[in-house]
């Protein structure tokens, strides 16, 4: 028991004093009575401890009547002071919603109504949430349709396209309007039997307590007279309890004839939404939560009692009429409405699993038959740990302890020691290591190299990780999975600063041009579970208060920075439309000092491999090659000076575009720079006279070669103009610089009677299709040669300023004319269905090459070879034959120009084995069969004299059990 309680004392702070603040709901005056409906202004899961100067006072206690006619415990009541909190209120509710059954089952069905309503989703449409949700997932359905034509004013569709649909990224296939050529009693049919197919599908879920379709949020209006979808009161379809979806023709609205969700379907859902603004409808609202209701005569709202949980969105004029002494003191409600702002930004910065104060609820010692399956289920989540990790996390003869906490999660530890080990829901599904373990062993889970250590501040402040503050490996990002754990790093230190799980796949990612979120961070430096063990343990002198930079021990190391080269592409996509998120989402490029983002903690695991292949490339028993320390004359500082400069203005020659300002000077820096400068020469902007980047650029500013200001809200200074007037711009001559191939490899161990293999080099490019041959047309580009992903997103935006497409409102918003939205959308949306109006500047360069012709050009020395598609892998596999003997056979050579005849006279003598070359059954090509289990030498040999790169290689070694 001593021992149990040192344990305890090692979590000390862990789960009951947790960092800032904590609110906690008991210590507040109760704002309504013991036995009533919760009544709350924001959330009753978030509240806040009061100061002296407690702003509730007695008189503000709630004098609501106690006979409710909604269930207790399933309805909740918020009243604002104006409509522009409720539609805040409105999208975060929403935007949590979604999050969670995306989580939850993949998909999100979402049921709209007309009306109001859709002016108050407008905050969806607007940071934070734009971004954040995952609009792909989202289903959209109508509780009610007026049966007439899309483009008509009175119909909902068009209400909801046009303030809502046409500017977040739903795909058309998944939004569901009704027929609008069928009359309504066929309408209604054929959207029932939408509906029973979508069900069947599994796209919306059935409720088992009732046998009608169980979407999962229904936002709806009400009008004045109480009706809700089109079922108004006294009309007889407020008793249909069979049909899905039925038919009015004889609405006491205009128009008469529609078609409405059945209350049955209403009630079957998971979460309802009731969103009532205005004073003209105070009496039913009064009515509904007043409890002034007879059997007899009841509203159709009043009808409205889902299977799970509404919630009341009402406005002050709505709620006038309810007897609440805080509707009726505007000093108070300013008050609320006060605390409510700041309870939200509360919430913002608890996303994070650990940042909420939260009591152990037990902690106990391990058996040793829980120990045994804690270890075997960390080698299942993490095969590419080895016996030794696992050990080093979980001493073999130290006491493991386990705390329960009351959200169910597990936190795993050493008595006396750190915590190891987090389960998020206690069932084993989903265990991350935490910052200690990673410390300790840092290669356990591949890990994402942020661009700077500036955008450690973001992830220690709570943001989920965004692609554009991420460094780009010169090779690409291996295959990865939606929902794989993956670590965070700072460039120059080895120790992780958080952990979480991917959002995407890295085809997916590809698709969307390596935007939006790439990690949900689960915990992180600095959170409360960081916080839990006494003296704040650090790993270096990196890690400082809020955040980390490279560590100082490691600091004299040279770091290359070619990895930068490769975000020169993107620059442009991501300085536009994306912003910090308020702290909830990195975006931003952090430090600009040269430094190496070492790719060799990425795992290769992809998507489309069978199960059984569970050894990668990255997990083989090879060496990286380094290559040797370039040596040369250290340059002074006034010759430091003069190559920034001259790097400066071949990069405003030769990449930056005046259409993609302004740029932020680390975006500058990493993808324009340091890529102008000459090969073998190292650039640290430290050892010039400027000693910062910022001082550099502002002297550039102050001379008038650039336009240059410190932005407040990110703290670095921004490009803003490039004068390409000026003398200095003129006279400079910018030298032409040859492609370096991106997978070339140097040996630094090469002997000197080693041939010297040719540059290998793989370049995805597209082709112009018939969908898009004619915008390549409108701007005088060739449509029978191949483009790279930015030459081809070149000629798209090329297109829009010939055809002054961008909106003037909004300069982030391409308005589609009808050859654009032809090239981007035709015979691609779903028939009856809408072509878009509009389109994201960050979306619309995925968008243009997904509709161009895929290929892949593979050049060896003076051979190169354009072929169809993506490029296939190189499959090595070992097994076993006769008399238990292993053979090792490679195929898939021809895609990277590898002769198989070559490959095998070499490995013959470089395993001392016999080799064989075969053609493959049914297939053009051949495979080269080695004599015993070279599994791994063999790709060594792939990767390093061949320079195949790692992540097109895929191995099976079936000889293991």
């Amino acid at each position: 028991m001593k021992s149990m309680n040192s344990s305890l004392r090692a979590f000390s702070t862990p789960f009951s004093s947790f960092r800032r603040p904590t609110f906690n709901l008991l210590s507040v005056p109760r704002l309504v009575p013991a036995r009533t409906f919760p009544c709350s202004f924001r959330s009753n899961t978030v509240s806040f401890t009061p100061s002296n100067s407690n702003p509730f006072k007695s008189e503000l206690q709630f004098s609501v009547k106690a006979e409710m006619s909604i269930a207790e415990g399933k309805s909740k009541v918020q009243v604002f002071e104006a409509e522009e909190d409720l539609s805040v209120s409105l999208a975060k509710h929403t935007s949590d919603l979604s999050e969670k059954f995306v989580r939850e089952r993949g998909a999100f069905a979402v049921v709209v109504s007309g009306g109001s309503l859709i002016k108050s989703l407008r905050k969806l449409v607007e940071a934070p949430y734009v971004d954040s949700i995952d609009w792909a997932k989202w289903h959209v359905f109508w509780v009610d349709e007026r049966v007439v034509p899309k483009d008509h004013p009175d119909s909902n569709y068009k209400l909801a396209y046009d303030g809502f649909l046409s500017k977040v990224p739903i795909p058309p296939g998944q939004v569901y309007a009704i027929n609008d050529a069928l009359s309504a009693e066929g309408a209604a049919d054929d959207y029932e039997t939408c509906l029973k197919q979508l069900v069947k599908n599994k796209v919306v879920c059935l409720s088992s307590a009732t046998g009608f379709p169980k979407f999962d949020v229904m936002l709806l209006g009400m009008g004045p007279d109480g009706h809700v979808a089109s079922l108004f009161p006294g009309h007889p379809l407020l008793n249909e309890n069979k049909r899905w979806v039925t038919f009015v023709t004889d609405s006491p609205k205009p128009p008469p004839e529609r078609i409405t969700f059945t209350f049955p379907v209403i009630n079957s859902s998971a979460y309802i939404a009731l969103v009532v603004a205005g004073a003209s409808k105070a009496d039913p609202v009064h009515r509904a939560l007043g409890g002034d209701s007879q059997s007899s005569d009841m509203l159709p709202v009043q009808m409205v009692s889902p299977e799970g949980e509404i919630t009341w969105f009402l406005d002050k004029g709505a709620a006038s009429k309810l007897r609440l002494s805080v509707v009726r003191t505007n000093e108070h409600l300013i008050r609320l409405k006060s605390i409510s702002s700041w309870i939200r930004s509360v919430q913002a910065k608890l996303r994070i699993m650990f940042k909420k104060s939260i009591e152990a609820k037990s902690l106990q010692r391990l058996s040793g038959a829980d120990r045994k399956k804690l270890k075997r289920t960390i080698k299942e989540r993490f095969p590419q740990a080895s016996d030794a990790d696992i050990d080093v996390i979980l001493p073999p003869k130290a006491e493991i302890t386990v705390v329960k906490l009351p959200n169910r999660a597990h936190v795993y530890g050493v008595e006396g020691g750190f915590p190891m080990l987090f389960d998020v829901d206690g069932r084993g599904n989903e265990i991350f290591p935490t910052v200690f373990a990673l410390w300790k062993v840092p290669e356990l889970l591949p890990a994402f190299m942020l661009k700077g250590g500036e955008v450690s501040r973001y992830v220690i402040g709570g943001a989920d990780l965004m692609f554009p503050g991420i460094s780009i490996p010169v090779e690409g990002f291996p295959s990865f999975s939606a929902g794989q754990p993956w670590a965070v790093k700072v460039p120059g230190n080895s120790a992780p600063i958080a952990v979480g799980t991917t959002t995407m796949s890295s085809t997916e990612a590809s698709k969307a041009g390596l935007r939006g979120k790439a990690l949900r961070i689960m915990h992180c430096y600095r959170d409360s579970l960081w916080e839990s063990v006494e003296g704040h343990y650090v790993p270096n002198a990196g890690f400082l208060e809020d955040v980390v930079f490279e560590d100082p021990s490691t600091s004299s190391v040279s770091w290359a920075s070619d990895s930068c080269e490769d975000d020169n592409n993107t620059s442009s996509d991501q300085q536009d439309g994306i912003s910090n998120r308020e702290g909830r989402e990195v975006d931003a490029a952090g430090s600009c000092s040269e430094q190496n983002f070492a790719s060799s903690t990425l795992v290769d695991l992809r998507e489309d491999v069978p199960e059984e292949i569970t050894v990668d490339v990255n997990n083989l028993k090879m060496t990286e090659n380094t290559s040797a320390e370039e040596k040369g004359e250290k340059l002074s500082t006034e010759e430091i000076d003069a190559l920034l400069d001259k790097c400066l203005l071949q990069a405003l020659h030769t990449t930056v575009k005046d259409k993609e300002l302004p740029i932020a000077g680390s975006m500058l820096w990493s993808s324009h720079i340091l890529p102008c400068r000459p090969s073998g020469v190292s650039l640290d902007i430290k050892k010039s006279s400027h000693k910062k980047l910022s001082k550099w650029l502002q002297s550039k500013s102050s001379s008038g070669l650039i336009s240059a200001k410190e932005d407040k809200h990110k703290k670095e200074v921004v490009l803003l103009a490039v004068n390409r007037s000026h003398a200095e711009y003129i006279s400079f001559k910018p030298e032409k610089q040859q492609a370096q191939a991106v997978d070339k490899k140097n040996d630094s161990t090469v002997s000197e009677g080693r041939i010297q293999r040719p540059q290998f080099e793989v370049t995805e490019i597209y082709k112009p299709s018939v969908h898009v041959n004619h915008i390549f047309t409108a701007v005088g580009a060739d449509t029978g040669k191949f483009y790279g992903a930015s030459e081809a997103s070149e000629v798209v935006f090329s297109y829009i300023e010939k055809e002054s497409l961008v909106k003037p409102t909004d300069k982030a918003i391409v308005v589609l004319d009808a050859k654009l939205c032809d090239a981007l959308y035709k015979g691609a949306v779903k028939k009856g269905s809408s072509y878009p109006t509009e389109i994201h500047k960050r979306d619309l360069g995925a968008a243009f090459i997904n509709r161009m012709q895929s290929h892949h050009r593979v050049t060896r020395g003076n051979e190169s070879v354009v072929r169809k598609g993506a490029l296939k892998t190189v499959q090595i596999l070992t097994e076993r034959r006769q008399g238990n003997k292993k053979v090792t056979r490679v195929s898939g050579l021809e895609s990277f120009l590898v002769d198989a005849e070559v490959l095998a006279s070499e490995l013959q003598k470089k395993f001392a084995c016999s080799t064989t070359v075969a053609e493959l059954p049914g297939k053009k090509g051949y495979e080269v069969l080695i004599q015993g289990g070279v599994i791994d030498d063999l790709a060594k040999h792939l990767v390093e004299h061949y320079s195949i790169p790692k992540r097109y290689i895929e191995v099976l070694d079936k000889t293991k059990k």
